[in-house]
C-alpha cells in the first residue's frame, strides 16, 4: 500500500499543481483574446473551439485511455513488443481519422461560417483550426505514454509548457494582429513544435530501444485497443456532448456574446475541476496496475481515503465560488462579464459531483469496466442534450449551466453506485456530514473577517481567506474528520 499511496499522493499533487498553473496561463490566455478583441469576436473564437472540440471523438476514437491502460499493464512483465505495436497503431489510425475530420471541416468552412456562427471571420478560423486538429494526434500521443509509463511529472510539465507557449504566442501573434486567426494559430504552432520537443526525449530516455524491438501480435493489439476504446468512444462521446453541446447550443439558440459570458464563466468553474481530473490522470495507469497485480483490497481501502479527501480538499473552494461569483468574474475578466455569476455560482456546486465522477471513471476504466463508464455517460448525455434543448431557450446560459451540473450530478452518483458493486468499499458520510458543517463555519469566518478587517480590498480578501482556510483545517482536525494519526500513517507512506 506504501508505494501506491506515495504514487497517488506525490503523482496526484505534481500534477494538480502543474494543471493549477497551466490553468492560470489558460486563464491569461483568455484575458488577453477578451482584452484584444470584441465580445463577438472573442465568443467565435471560442465557439469554434467548443465545435471542433464536439467532433473530437472521431479523431481519437478511445485509443488514448486504451494506450494507457495498456502501456501500464505491458510495463509489468516489460512486453516492449506489444507495447511498441500499441504505439504504432494508436498513432497511424488517429492520424489518419484527423486528417479526414479536418479535411471535412475546411471544405465546409464557408457553410458553417454563413448558416452556423453567421459571421464570415469563421471561414478562415474554422480552416486554420483544422490543420491544428490534424496536427494534434502527436502531442496527444507523447501524452498518453507519459501517463501509460506512469511520469505525472513529464505529463504535467509537459501541458503546462504547452499552455505557457500558447500564452506568449498568443502575445506575440495578436500585437500584429487583432483578428482571431491569431490566437487560432498559437494552437497551430504548439502542436508543430510539440513533435520536435519530445521525440528526441521518447527515443533517448523512454523506448530506447524502439527501432531494435519488432512489433508483437500487431493485430491482436490493434483489435485489443479498438475493444477497449469502443465503450470509451462512447463514453468519450457522451463526455464531449456534455463539454461542448452546451456552448453549441448557445451559438444556435442565442448570440455570440452570450457564449462569449458563459466562455468566461465556465473555464473559471472549471478551476474547481482540476483536482478531480489530476487524481484521474494518475488512477486511470494505477489501478489497471493494482488489478493486474490483483491488489483489490488495497483499492478498497484507497476508495474510501479518495472519496473522503477529494471532498474535503474541494468543499471551501467551492463555496468561495458559488457565493462571490459576480466578484470572481468582474475582477477576471471584467463588468461586461459579471453576467455570467449565475453560471459559476450553478458549475461551482457541481464540481463536487465531478471530483467523485473522474475518481470513478478512472478506477472503472483501470480494472478493465470502460463499458460501465459508457453506459453512465450515455445516460448523462441524453441528459444533458435534452435538458440543453429545453432550458437554454428558456433560461439562456443559466439553463446550460444547470444541464451540465445535472450531468456530473448523474455521474457522480451512478458511477459510485457502479463501482461499489465491483469493489467492497464503504462510503464517508460521517467525514462529508462533518466536511459540510466545518465549510459552512468557514464560510461565516470569511464573511466576518471581510466586514471588519479596514484595509485595501485586495489585502482584505487574501487575509480574510488565508485565516478562514486556517479555520477550516482546524475544524476539520477537531472533529476528527482527519485524525492525526491517519495524517501521520499518509506522511510515513509518503516517505
Amino acid at each position: 500500500m506504501t508505494q501506491y499511496t506515495k504514487k497517488v499522493v506525490v503523482g496526484g499533487s505534481l500534477v494538480f499543481v502543474f494543471t493549477v498553473l497551466a490553468a492560470f496561463f489558460g486563464y491569461l490566455i483568455r484575458l488577453v483574446i477578451a482584452r484584444n478583441l470584441n465580445p463577438v469576436e472573442f465568443g467565435l473564437v471560442y465557439s469554434i473551439f467548443a465545435t471542433f472540440g464536439l467532433f473530437s471523438i472521431f479523431q481519437h476514437l478511445g485509443l488514448n485511455e486504451a494506450l494507457v491502460k495498456y502501456l501500464a499493464e505491458f510495463k509489468v512483465h516489460r512486453q516492449l513488443g506489444k507495447i511498441k505495436s500499441a504505439m504504432v497503431f494508436t498513432v497511424v489510425f488517429q492520424l489518419a481519422t484527423a486528417f479526414i475530420l479536418a479535411a471535412v471541416f475546411w471544405i465546409l468552412a464557408p457553410w458553417l461560417a454563413e448558416n452556423y456562427f453567421r459571421n464570415q471571420l469563421a471561414v478562415g478560423g474554422v480552416r486554420l483550426y483544422a490543420l491544428a486538429i490534424f496536427l494534434s494526434p502527436i502531442e496527444n500521443f507523447f501524452f498518453s505514454v507519459f501517463r501509460g509509463y506512469q511520469k505525472p511529472f513529464w505529463y504535467s510539465a509537459a501541458n503546462l509548457a504547452r499552455m505557457v507557449f500558447i500564452f506568449v504566442a498568443t502575445i506575440i501573434l495578436l500585437s500584429f494582429s487583432k483578428t482571431i486567426t491569431s490566437p487560432i494559430l498559437a494552437y497551430v504552432l504548439v502542436y508543430s513544435i510539440s513533435f520536435f520537443v519530445y521525440l528526441p526525449y521518447f527515443f533517448k530516455k523512454m523506448f530506447p530501444q524502439f527501432f531494435k524491438i519488432k512489433l508483437d501480435k500487431f493485430n491482436i493489439i490493434a483489435k485489443k485497443l479498438v475493444l477497449f476504446g469502443i465503450p470509451v468512444i462512447i463514453a468519450s462521446a457522451a463526455s464531449t456532448v456534455i463539454s461542448y453541446t452546451d456552448t453549441v447550443l448557445i451559438t444556435y439558440f442565442k448570440t455570440l456574446n452570450d457564449v462569449a459570458i458563459y466562455s468566461a464563466a465556465i473555464p473559471t468553474a472549471g478551476l474547481l475541476w482540476f483536482f478531480g481530473s489530476s487524481l484521474a490522470i494518475v488512477l486511470l495507469p494505477l489501478s489497471s496496475e493494482m488489478w493486474k497485480r490483483k491488489h483489490g483490497h488495497l483499492l478498497s481501502e484507497g476508495i474510501n481515503l479518495l472519496y473522503k479527501y477529494g471532498i474535503i480538499i474541494v468543499v471551501p473552494f467551492v463555496v468561495l465560488m458559488a457565493v462571490f461569483p459576480e466578484l470572481i468574474l468582474r475582477i477576471l475578466f471584467g463588468a461586461q462579464y459579471s453576467a455570467g455569476a449565475t453560471v459559476l455560482m450553478i458549475l461551482s456546486v457541481a464540481a463536487l459531483f465531478f471530483t467523485i465522477g473522474q475518481i470513478n471513471i478512472a478506477l472503472l476504466s483501470g480494472i478493465g469496466k470502460p463499458k460501465i463508464n459508457a453506459r453512465i455517460a450515455i445516460i448523462a448525455a441524453i441528459s444533458n442534450f435534452a435538458s440543453n434543448l429545453v432550458l437554454i431557450p428558456l433560461l439562456g446560459i443559466s439553463g446550460a449551466a444547470t444541464s451540465t451540473a445535472i450531468a456530473f450530478a448523474i455521474i457522480g452518483i451512478l458511477g459510485s453506485i457502479q463501482l461499489k458493486k465491483e469493489i467492497r468499499f464503504k462510503f464517508p458520510v460521517s467525514a462529508w456530514i462533518k466536511t459540510a458543517i466545518c465549510a459552512a463555519l468557514f464560510l461565516v469566518v470569511v464573511l466576518v473577517m471581510k466586514n471588519i478587517l479596514s484595509m485595501g480590498f485586495v489585502a482584505k480578501i487574501i487575509i480574510s481567506l488565508v485565516i478562514g482556510l486556517l479555520v477550516y483545517g482546524l475544524l476539520i482536525l477537531a472533529t476528527r474528520t482527519v485524525s492525526f494519526e491517519e495524517i501521520i500513517t499518509i506522511r510515513q507512506r509518503i516517505r
